[in-house]
């Protein structure tokens, strides 16, 4: 990949050693292990801080930013563990509703452990684990049907374009994340979507890197936009 290098694959990162998160929708549970961390603006550049005592956290990781009102409503990757103070430097990689705005006090962070699901809004979730024997059985057609953890209940609609997202990419002469491969992009099939889930086409002539294996491992999707989630500081002299 020229002058990036890949990492372990997305479900071999190794993440805080939290246990699996309640209720991944976006309620107000406490997150176990990591209460106190907080993402705060340093200098003008959003950081995480206060990790609890011996964590380890990779490049990639990602976390759960929570409103005010304790909802979930964004997720961001870690983007380097090197800033200086010992914070986390991160990047927003959704957020629910536009651009994420810190308050002078900051917002409550939570670990998403590498074992669970992660969802945020219709924006964010995951590709079910599909059996070898269905992908197998579909051997030279050009279209697979994922299945999307996210359904009408959600938002999602027919058409809705979702990417298929691999492992973080690293920068090697910077050591940070600068976003994840594309496995591939799959579109929200017609009278595939029920209230919960929705089946999403992905063209594996096109996307010839998706394969058997991601088929059967599932993997995470956020809906098909260019942009990152945009961390917005509070501008200067603005009171807590």
């Amino acid at each position: 990949m020229g002058a990036v290098s890949r990492v372990t694959r997305w479900f071999g990162a190794a993440l805080l050693g939290a246990a699996l998160l309640a209720g991944c929708s976006g309620g107000p549970s406490p997150a176990p292990g990591a209460a106190g961390m907080r993402l705060v603006c340093v200098d003008g550049r959003p950081v995480v801080r206060d990790m609890p005592p011996g964590a380890a956290f990779t490049r990639g990781s990602w976390l759960y930013a929570r409103s005010p009102g304790g909802l979930r409503t964004a997720v961001l990757t870690v983007k380097s563990v090197d800033a200086p103070g010992g914070f986390l430097e991160v990047y927003g990689l959704y957020s629910e509703g536009g651009p994420l705005r810190i308050p002078p006090a900051g917002l409550a962070v939570e670990v998403v452990p590498s074992d669970s699901t992660a969802r945020v809004g219709k924006g964010l979730g995951n590709a079910l684990r599909r059996p070898g024997a269905a992908y197998d059985q579909a051997k030279g057609e050009r279209r697979l049907m994922l299945r999307l953890d996210l359904g009408a209940g959600h938002g999602v609609k027919p058409g809705d374009g979702y990417m298929v997202l691999g492992a973080p990419i690293v920068d090697p002469r910077t050591r940070t994340v600068t976003g994840f491969e594309r496995l591939g992009v799959c579109r929200v099939a017609e009278g595939e979507v029920s209230a919960e889930s929705a089946g999403c086409a992905l063209d594996r002539f096109e996307w010839s890197d998706y394969g058997r294996d991601d088929w059967i491992a599932g993997g995470r999707v956020r809906l098909d936009v260019d942009v990152r989630a945009e961390l917005v500081c509070p501008a200067a002299g603005e009171g807590g």
